[in-house]
């Protein structure tokens, strides 16, 4: 029995995943859970990382910055980089070497439109209700 070929991605070279997100997970479970699974390939292939923590809305100081980039110059590998939300990479490291992001995008998956349709609907009725109210 041959094995399957494992399946890799460089981010590097534009690749996007596209996830059809349970309806009560908020982005940040789906961005939780994505975390924990590439920490889990990591671990198996023995990749070395450095997993920093901050909370979901963080306001990244000078310091944190700091300190991101004196832990990201002890990796010793010459193939370092950083990686973090796309979100944070907007708002603290455009233009710093080395960091990506996996990007986040926000669709519809159904191809016929209804559930996007169900969307809209319930967002217009809820602002046409707001409105009458204030």
């Amino acid at each position: 029995m041959s094995k399957v070929p494992e399946t890799t991605y460089c981010f590097k070279e534009g690749e996007v995943l596209l996830f059809d997100k349970p309806l009560n997970w908020t982005s940040f479970d789906l961005v939780r859970k994505v975390r924990a699974a590439i920490k889990r390939h990591l671990d198996t292939k023995k990749i070395k990382f450095k997993h920093l923590k901050y909370k979901d809305h963080h306001n990244f100081t000078n310091k944190d910055i700091s300190h991101i980039e004196k832990e990201f110059s002890k990796l010793k590998s010459t193939k370092k980089i950083i990686l973090t939300t796309e979100k944070d990479y907007v708002r603290n490291f455009i233009g710093h070497k080395d960091v990506y992001y996996l990007p986040i995008k926000t669709a519809f998956l159904i191809s016929d439109g209804t559930e996007e349709k169900s969307f809209k609907t319930q967002i217009k009725r809820y602002v046409e209700q707001s409105t009458a109210n204030s």
